[in-house]
């Protein structure tokens, strides 16, 4: 017997949009401003990364 699929939820995080949430963040508690280049690799890596997690929930009927 097989049951159908009631509804379905995936979240997906992406690390580079970690990397660039921690980057604004340290841009603004940060007194002295981050130097340009440090800015600009860390802007790259993070555009750059694909890597991410994954989550997938499956809600069945029957």
């Amino acid at each position: 017997m097989q049951t159908s699929i009631s509804s379905a939820f995936q979240a997906t995080l992406r690390l580079g949009s970690l990397l660039q949430l921690a980057l604004v963040l340290a841009a603004v508690v940060r007194t002295d401003p981050l130097h340009p280049q440090v800015l600009m690799m860390l802007f790259a890596v993070a555009c750059a990364d694909r890597s991410s997690v994954s989550y997938l929930r499956v809600w069945r009927r029957g």
